[in-house]
């Protein structure tokens, strides 16, 4: 923080206030015996973070002053509050500075993650970088303006139908639209903040960059120029209505019929509505072939018992005769057994690989 001050004394530093809250649970949790008093004391802490009056805050903090251990007080004190600590996660200080409603790194730490993703590498120049990180951007803008775009297209009948937010549909984020009209319904009913157009405190105003009731003229449009480019939906969306005669008759095929893919794991169920995508044999004629071709093996495997088979020396019965003829179908394939097996198939046209 003091080299930010040093080298960048006219920027506003800021504080996550998601990381300063697990600090405080990190060091103070210690100074509790009960659970349900350190998440009071956290709901405290976060009463005063989110206060935007002073006199409010100064009871809040009185609060945690009086009810809380003296250890857990002067550890929040010291660390975050003190020395205008607090001037950078507090509400009441952050919000007339225009980070629009930012208060925790999180989108911080997403971009960062986004860049790494473009880089694929930690060597090369520092012009391909810049490169790799310019056409990212680009990408990732494009993407997040269509899908805004799509989003801010449903808006509600009361916001379209008022004067004052009629032009700012489907140019401007929902998020911002939303905004923009509760300032228009605080005009109409006289609710403004205290303070004049030139120098109002509202936090719409300094905080989001939008305009806030002081500046708004009941019944008149409000200007899309008044709306800072953060806000603005920058999408050019393709045109839907294509002529027919554009499209070329194959590739529409293509798109409505595109062909099938073949599992290349476990054996193919072959068909006749199985298109023959990898060439070779018809798929007609697929399972007539591979049908004919088990009929071979079950020959050859019943030859090869037959021809294994040695006849009894001694007097046994024929049910051990037939037990041993059944072992013998176990048994490998003999050399004789696998040339009559491929000649077999050779007479009916199909290959053995082996």
């Amino acid at each position: 923080m003091k080299s930010l001050r040093e080298v960048f004394p006219t920027s506003i530093n800021q504080l996550c206030r998601w990381h300063i809250q697990q600090n405080i649970m990190k060091n103070c949790r210690k100074y509790f015996s009960r659970v349900s008093d350190f998440d009071a004391f956290m709901q405290q802490v976060q009463k005063i973070a989110s206060s935007i009056d002073r006199d409010s805050q100064d009871e809040e903090l009185k609060q945690l002053r009086d009810k809380f251990p003296a250890q857990a007080v002067e550890y929040f004190f010291h660390q975050w509050w003190d020395n205008g600590v607090c001037e950078c996660w507090a509400d009441i200080y952050i919000r007339n500075h225009p980070n629009f409603g930012i208060a925790t790194t999180s989108r911080v730490e997403g971009s960062h993650g986004a860049m790494k993703s473009a880089l694929t590498s930690s060597s090369g120049t520092l012009q391909t970088a810049t490169n790799k990180i310019n056409s990212r951007s680009t990408e990732s803008s494009r993407e997040r303006s269509i899908t805004g775009s799509n989003k801010d297209l449903f808006v509600r009948l009361d916001i379209r139908q008022q004067a004052e937010t009629a032009a700012l549909c489907t140019s401007i984020s929902r998020f911002a639209l939303e905004m923009i009209y509760a300032e228009v319904t605080k005009r109409l009913h006289h609710q403004e903040e205290e303070g004049a157009a030139e120098g109002c405190s509202c936090a719409i105003r300094g905080r989001y960059l939008l305009p806030c009731s002081h500046l708004i003229e009941p019944g008149q449009s409000i200007d899309l120029t008044s709306i800072h480019p953060r806000w603005r939906v920058h999408a050019t969306l393709p045109p839907i209505n294509v002529a027919s005669e554009h499209i070329d008759p194959q590739m529409l095929s293509a798109i409505r019929d595109p062909p099938l893919a073949i599992p290349t794991k476990g054996r193919p169920n072959w068909n006749a509505e199985t298109p023959n995508i990898r060439g070779g044999c018809p798929a007609n004629s697929r399972p007539n072939r591979e049908g004919q071709a088990m009929r071979v093996l079950s020959q050859s495997w019943a030859q090869s018992a037959l021809v294994s088979e040695t006849p009894a020396t001694s007097a046994r019965s024929r049910a051990g005769r037939h037990q041993r003829a059944t072992m013998t179908m176990k048994v490998p394939l003999t050399m004789l057994t696998m040339t009559q097996t491929m000649l077999s198939l050779r007479e009916c046209g199909l290959t053995c690989c082996h």
